[in-house]
């Protein structure tokens, strides 16, 4: 995760209480280095992100399974805010999903293959 966000220069990586310590050596070893770079906060993402979004004019955006039928692939959302924020994993929070305005898939070819 941390690779990635540093890859597309990502602001910041918001980590829910329930994740595992990014600092952990496996973690930083694992991420090679990036999570000593990137900079991350963690907490209760349900505190964490109406703020957010109230705050900081942040859009929430919302990484589904493609077999949602309320999903929009990815590439094919014609527009989207200049700064927002990606939930990935909050399917089953009703909180969190209700705080995004879209919620997208990355289409694959072989259905039922998961990108995690």
């Amino acid at each position: 995760l941390f690779r990635v966000a540093a890859a597309f220069g990502v602001d910041v990586v918001l980590l829910d209480s329930s994740c595992g310590d990014p600092f952990h050596r496996r973690s930083v070893r694992v991420s090679m280095g990036q999570v000593l770079r990137v900079p991350c906060a963690m907490g209760s993402l349900e505190e964490l992100l109406p703020q957010l979004l109230r705050d900081e004019d942040v859009d929430a955006v919302a990484l589904c399974e493609d077999e949602d039928e309320s999903c929009v692939y990815l590439d094919k959302l014609s527009t989207i805010h200049h700064r927002w924020v990606c939930l990935i994993g909050a399917e089953g929070n009703v909180d969190l999903m209700a705080c995004c305005r879209h919620r997208v898939a990355i289409q694959k070819v072989a259905k039922g293959v998961s990108l995690g």
